[in-house]
């Protein structure tokens, strides 16, 4: 990252980024996650939630794995809905 992207604070996490709560801005869900594609951070998401988080979370997780699953289907769920048709990560 080159200092002009904003990450949530999960996508932080889940990216393995420290997250500044500075950089903290109010931005709308859409240009959030073309702002990650542009990036190249979208594709490393969805590939880290499909193929390592999301079927790794009981061995991931000490408590509350359901929960954390729940949380990364979410998240993959909201990255699918908020991108274009054209968009094929």
């Amino acid at each position: 990252m080159d200092g002009d992207e904003y990450l949530s604070v999960k996508d932080a996490k889940i990216l393995g980024f420290e997250y500044n709560k500075e950089d903290k801005k109010e931005i709308c869900d859409f240009e959030y996650h073309e702002s990650l594609e542009k990036a190249g951070l979208l594709s490393i998401l969805i590939d880290k939630l499909v193929n390592d988080l999301i079927p790794n979370t009981e061995s991931i997780s000490d408590e509350g794995e359901e929960d954390l699953k729940k949380m990364y289907e979410e998240r993959l769920e909201r990255i699918w809905s908020r991108m274009p048709d054209s968009y094929e990560g």
